[in-house]
C-alpha cells in the first residue's frame, strides 16, 4: 500500500493534544476526550478509515434564538466528532494555503469571532469619517448551496498535491455524493 501522508499527519500526537485542550476549553465532556487519549483508539479509527468504514454520528439540530424572537436552526456536529473534524480542518489549511483567499475569515486557526470584529472596527476607523460606515454578514446557508463538484474538486486539488488519503475518502464519505470504491491499493475512484 501506498504511504499516507495526509493521514500520517493527521494522526500526529501534537494534533491531537492541541485538539484535546481545545476540546477542554470547549467543554466537551472529559470521558469522551479522556478516549481520544487512547492510541488504541486513534489506531481503530485510522485502520477505520484505511478500510473506507469510518464514519462520524450524524449532525444534531439546535435552535438559536435570534433577536426578533424567532430561532434558527443550526446543525452541530457530537463533541468527539467536532475534535476529529477540527483537526482535519487544521490540517488541511495547514496543506492547502493557497487555496485561502486572504479575506477568509472562518474555520481557520487561531481565528475567533472576536478577532473578526476587532479587525473590521480597526478597519472602519482606518476609513475616517467619510460618509456611513457598515458592517453585516450572514452566510447562514452559503455552504447548504455549494454545488458537490466544488467540494470534489477542492479535495481533488489536495490529493493531488499531497497523494490519495484514506482521509480524504473519509471526509468525503461524511455526507457527500461522491463515494469511494475501494480497490485492492485502497485507492480507486467511483464517481
Amino acid at each position: 500500500m501506498n504511504e499516507d501522508k495526509i493521514l500520517q499527519m493527521f494522526f500526529d500526537i501534537g494534533r491531537w493534544t492541541k485538539a484535546i485542550e481545545k476540546g477542554v476549553l470547549k467543554d466537551i465532556r472529559k470521558d469522551q476526550l479522556i478516549r481520544l487519549t487512547d492510541e488504541h483508539t486513534r489506531m481503530a479509527m485510522a485502520y477505520a478509515m484505511r478500510r473506507g468504514k469510518y464514519e462520524i454520528s450524524p449532525p444534531h439540530t439546535a435552535k438559536i434564538p435570534k433577536d426578533n424572537g424567532a430561532f434558527r436552526t443550526v446543525y452541530a456536529n457530537e463533541p468527539k466528532d467536532r475534535a476529529e473534524l477540527g483537526i482535519a480542518n487544521d490540517l488541511l489549511f495547514e496543506l492547502m494555503p493557497e487555496m485561502l483567499h486572504s479575506s477568509c475569515k472562518s474555520y481557520q486557526t487561531g481565528i475567533g469571532c472576536g478577532k473578526v470584529v476587532t479587525e473590521v472596527s480597526h478597519r472602519m476607523t482606518e476609513t475616517g469619517n467619510s460618509g456611513c460606515l457598515g458592517w453585516k454578514s450572514d452566510l447562514s446557508k452559503y455552504f447548504d448551496s455549494v454545488p458537490i463538484r466544488f467540494i470534489d474538486e477542492a479535495f481533488d486539488k489536495v490529493e493531488a498535491k499531497h497523494g490519495q488519503s484514506a482521509l480524504i475518502l473519509s471526509l468525503i464519505h461524511i455526507g457527500r455524493c461522491r463515494r469511494p470504491t475501494l480497490g485492492r491499493d485502497g485507492c480507486s475512484w467511483h464517481h
